[in-house]
């Protein structure tokens, strides 16, 4: 513009690196991922950065743990097996009451009364609980922990039970997978291979194949067992999701690339994860993970509308029939559209339909 018209080279310089600014392009991804966070967040699934979102639409590949996970918190059968004085019950009581995890709330919530004060506490992960109340020693956890032999089960949880060194007894659990498991795993099984890790033993495993078609399964699992699975799927290639509860799983939750706690009460501790689920939403995961899909092509449409305008801007501003000022009004109109692109898109991609709370 030099050579052809001097006066113009300023116009149509400004008017160039104006409709170049690339704020379309910086205001897109955080729009619509913090719209998904807002929108998941609203559906069950509290996430605790936008890049989860992002990372869970690359998963090939869902690990779950059973009790907790696939199964309820609630609605579970208990019986005990051995003898217990209503004062030993309460004991029991009371240091089931002080632990994390599903077996002994359940234990804990079967038993009933008001918890004594406990002395000193210790929960070992994949093992049971250690504690003293009023100066008894009471341990409560698997039979290899306490040395104890293992009863036949063909189904349900053991969970044995030592007071001051001395055998009570087990308490064996049965309990309910949670509703919609079968039509998750259907919907799941179309797009991602699926996997079980239980620290429980194989005596459901036929049942667990049976009602939802998984066959990959690893039981008697530790935290540690967990987290090697988890390397040997991500050395293989794998994006790995790992849906888990509770301590046990955090090694597994924090190794994977996206790790999602179940929690019957949101508000509840869960360590090591990128996201935290209620439990009631865990069988909307198949949608969930649609939309965290849809979020990223929306991203990626919005990408290409700014990066047209900026194409077509540019070319009119290079042959001067764009002024400054024009450019400086297009530039903020170019960000409202593609950042309202964005967040329609991302609203529009919500399929995800609120479970009933009666579920």
């Amino acid at each position: 513009w030099y050579f052809i018209d001097s006066s113009m080279v300023m116009n149509v310089f400004s008017a160039i690196l104006i409709i170049a600014c690339p704020c379309g392009l910086a205001l897109t991804m955080p729009f619509a991922m913090g719209n998904g966070i807002r929108i998941l967040g609203r559906n069950g699934l509290f996430l605790k950065d936008s890049s989860t979102i992002e990372r869970m639409a690359k998963v090939s590949k869902l690990v779950f743990d059973k009790t907790g996970t696939l199964t309820t918190g609630t609605d579970s059968q208990v019986e005990f097996i051995g003898t217990l004085s209503e004062q030993e019950k309460r004991l029991v009581q009371s240091v089931t009451s002080n632990s994390t995890h599903p077996l002994s709330t359940v234990i804990s919530k079967n038993l009933g009364g008001k918890p004594l004060t406990v002395d000193s506490f210790e929960e070992v992960p994949f093992k049971g609980v250690r504690a003293t109340v009023l100066g008894v020693e009471i341990c409560v956890g698997s039979a290899a922990w306490l040395n104890l032999k293992t009863p036949d089960a063909k189904r349900g949880s053991l969970v044995f039970v030592t007071i001051d060194g001395q055998y009570k007894g087990y308490f064996k659990i049965y309990k309910q997978y949670r509703y919609g498991l079968r039509s998750m795993f259907e919907r799941l099984s179309t797009k991602y291979q699926s996997a079980i890790l239980s620290g429980d033993n194989a005596a459901e495993a036929q049942q667990l194949e049976t009602e939802f078609g998984i066959s990959e399964m690893y039981f008697d699992q530790s935290p540690f067992d967990k987290l090697d699975r988890i390397k040997q799927e991500q050395q293989k290639g794998e994006t790995v999701l790992m849906v888990g509860d509770g301590l046990n799983d955090a090694g597994a939750l924090k190794q994977s690339d996206i790790g999602i706690s179940v929690a019957e009460d949101v508000y509840g501790f869960s360590p090591s994860c990128d996201g935290i689920l209620d439990s009631r939403h865990l069988v909307q995961l198949p949608t969930i993970l649609a939309f965290s899909r849809s979020c990223v092509k929306a991203v990626k449409f919005s990408f290409i509308i700014s990066f047209i305008y900026n194409s077509v801007g540019i070319v009119l501003a290079v042959q001067g029939l764009i002024t400054p000022v024009v450019a400086a009004i297009l530039m903020p109109l170019s960000s409202i559209t593609v950042v309202a692109f964005a967040t329609v898109a991302t609203s529009l991609s919500d399929g995800i339909k609120s479970v009933s709370l009666s579920l």
